[in-house]
């Protein structure tokens, strides 16, 4: 039996089943929601049939692909992510109401999202990597700032389009640093910090977003 073999069956098909149970009731909830809303909705499902393929094609890829391929794949995976970004600062389309779409082959493509994987999959490697590379890092504070600018980086290039997508990183890079063995001390500190720009964010990000109808 091939390697290939091995690693394809050892997959969990388990967790594969009722992931595929959810996608085909995910399909099915779209189609009832938007069928019979106009031309403009109704062909909404199967587009997501679309990204189904596509994702799934992904998954099978990472779960067969090495790991430790991520430790090498993770920074190209992450200037890709900004160079979509970039290019939806140029070549960005509009979809409702939203300017965070570029069309690439037919498809509508959101690069905030590609990003997002990327940037998970950089944050890990930064933090479990990092001291073992440069033994500077064994500093928490150090490993802190540079997963925060890797994170900051393309949440600053999307909050202002897409509030959404921007506040997604919040929650990632707090997850990310609890699992990454950052001292508490330095969470509740960064904790305290972000109630105390919150406001201030508010006025100068939130209320625009309010006033244009971006927000509740």
């Amino acid at each position: 039996m091939t390697p290939f073999f091995k690693k394809f069956l050892s997959i969990n098909w388990i967790l594969v089943a009722t992931m595929v149970g959810l996608l085909v009731f995910g399909v099915f909830a779209v189609y009832s929601a938007c069928s019979h809303r106009g031309p403009e909705f109704e062909n909404v499902w199967s587009q997501q049939i679309k990204w189904i393929a596509l994702g799934l094609v992904v998954y099978f890829g990472a779960a067969i692909v090495d790991y430790r391929w991520v430790r090498w794949g993770s920074p190209i995976a992450y200037l890709i992510g900004l160079g979509g970004l970039l290019a939806l600062q140029k070549f960005a389309v509009e979809i409702y109401g939203q300017s965070s779409w570029i069309r690439i082959a037919g498809l509508s493509v959101q690069p905030s999202q590609f990003a997002i994987v990327a940037g998970i999959l950089l944050l890990a490697v930064g933090l479990s990597e990092l001291q073992r590379i440069w033994p500077v890092f064994r500093y928490h504070f150090l490993r802190l700032l540079v997963t925060a600018v890797i994170a900051g980086i393309p949440m600053a290039f999307v909050i202002k389009d897409d509030l959404g997508s921007g506040m997604v990183w919040a929650p990632v890079l707090a997850c990310m640093w609890l699992v990454g063995s950052i001292p508490y001390r330095y969470l509740i500190t960064g904790f305290l910090i972000v109630l105390c720009v919150v406001p201030i964010g508010y006025f100068f990000v939130l209320k625009d977003h309010s006033s244009n109808g971006s927000i509740p």
